[in-house]
């Protein structure tokens, strides 16, 4: 006869009393469990048969015994023998009736033997035995006899149920959670329909705009757009710029029931809302929608903190680190390991565990399953470590060390979505023109840090902006010894590679300003220059390496300050402006540019 090994096992029981229906299932591979109805015996058990390494078909002989042990052990009731079984693909169900008086609340294990049917061989033990550990334990535990006929209609005790069979408070709380995730994350896709929905109406505005000013314009010349003042191409067909169309500008958020002035506030976008905090209260949301501010419900906890990591992770916001500000005892400049999470939906503050140590100035990342943390400015020094927090589990975990780059604070930090990018930042001897990647894959130990290339690489610069497209990194502006810059550089790992940005239309040079990616570009605002904080803002294409200016009016001069991007709208709040005021005015971008009109003479 061919070697025979029975695989993977899967058996359900379920009782049906009027009282409640209370299902076990153990399985160790996907086979369809069969039932029994309530009785101690006889049950089914259904199994995975392979003879030789195809799955059976055919007739079997099983033989079934029942022992007090894994290896050895004397056995427990008769021989039960089942034959012929019916084996197809692989997969058999048998009945089996061992008697009363075998399950009586000891462990027992089943051991299964198999030959052809019909055959006068020997069995084939099957290796290892099975573990029963459902219908006749748990009618054991509801009779205390094992007896099925000592069963009684009603509700039966809790005490007589095992540890391991759902409450109906646990099934409960479990639905409310898997229906707390599932409406935060309808709250995330109907906020993102709404922003594409708002940036549709913005586009089909600005078509209709556009074809009033060509019919008001145009005779029998034809009328072309372009997005550049001076664009050659028209040029050299002999057309001139005649009108243009203006995008938007800045336009300021409502200001009832808006929090106070701050500086270097955290904020996350949840895909309906605007989450803020970073003062001495507990925080505040922003509705885009209806253009209006609600608090945020009271916690025990200080939220009182500037520079903190932030980031949303689908459900909830995670805020880690940064510096005191002179509330609850976190004097300013004093660096936080501390942090929290906050779940709108239910409408729920929760501490982290206590991170590395504390920092600010530090780059932070999420990953989509993990929050990372690395560098920054520590209690006693500029810092070169990091770690990943598990939100889930409420793990820590350290980044590792060997190959890091050197310790810095005021740097970037991006996800690819496979590594982690980081870059410039002021090292102890001053501004830095290193990097460094680190590859991370979700579930799996990081890996080694390795170094970027030097060769056309920005050049050293701290407090600057990078982005990452979706195949390649931007890094752009910044300062230099206190010198702010204008330039930057893109980088693709594809080809290990980096490549100078053009600077021919390029906003101002600057420090300290914030950069978000679209989609299809890079938006460029705030940030200060020698002269002070800059209201002024830029939109590059990696595409096409072009410049072209947004948001012409209407923007106030901010650094230090908190931006969310939204799908459609850019949305900044807080900061530091002219005359070193702080701000707490919320304002909105809508980054549709200038159309320039041409036609011939």
């Amino acid at each position: 006869m061919h070697p025979l090994a029975a695989h993977r096992f899967a058996w359900l029981a379920r009782d049906n009393m009027a009282s409640a229906l209370r299902g076990l299932l153990w399985t160790l591979c996907c086979i369809a469990p069969a039932c029994c109805g309530l009785a101690a015996m006889p049950f089914t058990y259904q199994g995975r048969l392979v003879d030789g390494a195809a799955p059976a078909n055919g007739s079997y002989d099983l033989r079934f015994r029942l022992f007090g042990s894994l290896i050895g052990g004397a056995q427990s009731g008769p021989d039960v023998v089942a034959s012929p079984v019916v084996v197809t693909n692989g997969l058999f169900t048998v009945s089996l009736d061992f008697g009363d008086g075998v399950f009586t609340g000891a462990n027992r294990w089943l051991e299964i033997s198999a030959r052809t049917n019909g055959a006068a061989g020997a069995w084939a033990i099957l290796d290892p035995r099975q573990p029963i550990t459902a219908v006749p334990y748990a009618l054991f535990a509801m009779s205390g006899t094992g007896d099925a006929g000592a069963l009684v209609t009603g509700t039966v005790p809790d005490a007589r149920l095992s540890l391991n069979i759902a409450r109906s408070l646990d099934v409960v709380g479990a639905s409310n959670v898997l229906a707390a995730r599932l409406v935060a994350t309808n709250d995330v896709v109907q906020g993102q329909v709404q922003a594409l929905a708002a940036r549709l109406d913005q586009l089909v505005a600005g078509v209709n705009s556009l074809s009033n000013t060509v019919a008001a314009t145009s005779s029998k010349n034809p009328v072309l757009a372009s997005r550049t003042p001076s664009d050659l191409g028209m040029v050299a067909m002999g057309m001139v710029p005649f009108a243009r169309i203006d995008g938007d500008g800045w336009k300021n958020g409502s200001a009832v029931g808006a929090p106070g002035t701050r500086v270097n506030p955290a904020m996350a976008w949840t895909g309906s809302r605007v989450l803020i905090f970073g003062a001495s209260d507990n925080g505040s949301q922003y509705d885009p929608a209806t253009d209006s501010w609600s608090s945020l419900p009271p916690w025990i906890a200080s939220n009182s903190r500037r520079g903190a990591a932030t980031a949303w992770t689908g459900d909830r916001v995670v805020v880690w680190g940064g510096e005191g500000t002179g509330y609850d005892g976190f004097m300013v400049g004093q660096a936080r390991r501390d942090g929290f999470t906050y779940a709108p939906l239910t409408l729920k503050f929760e501490s982290t565990p206590l991170g590395p140590a504390g920092r600010y100035r530090h780059a932070f990342a999420w990953t989509g399953s993990r929050f990372v943390v690395w560098g920054g400015q520590g209690g006693n020094g500029l810092l070169s470590d990091g770690a990943l927090l598990d939100v889930a589990a409420r793990q820590w975990e350290a980044l590792p060390s060997a190959g890091a780059p050197e310790a810095r604070r005021s740097l970037t930090m991006t996800w690819t979505g496979d590594r982690l990018l980081v870059f410039g930042g002021e090292g102890v001897g001053g501004d830095l023109a290193s990097g460094a990647a680190l590859p991370l894959a979700a579930g799996v130990v990081p890996g080694s840090w390795r170094p970027l290339p030097t060769h056309n690489a920005p050049g050293p610069r701290s407090r600057h902006a990078a982005v990452w497209t979706g195949n390649r990194l931007v890094v752009w502006g910044g300062a230099r010894n206190n010198v702010a810059l204008g330039d930057g550089a893109t980088y693709d790992p594809a080809t290990d590679a980096w490549k100078p940005i053009s600077t021919n239309g390029a906003p101002a040079a600057r420090h300290g300003h914030h950069a978000v990616w679209t989609g299809d570009e890079m938006l460029v605002f705030g940030g200060e220059d020698a002269t002070g904080p800059l209201s002024s803002s830029a939109a590059y294409d990696p595409a096409t390496d072009t410049w072209r200016p947004v948001g012409l009016s209407g923007g106030l001069p901010r650094v230090e300050h908190g931006s969310v991007w939204t799908g459609a709208e850019w949305i900044v709040f807080g900061g530091r402006t002219t005359g070193g005021g702080y701000l707490g005015a919320l304002q909105r971008l809508n980054p549709q540019g200038t159309w320039y009109l041409y036609r011939k003479p």
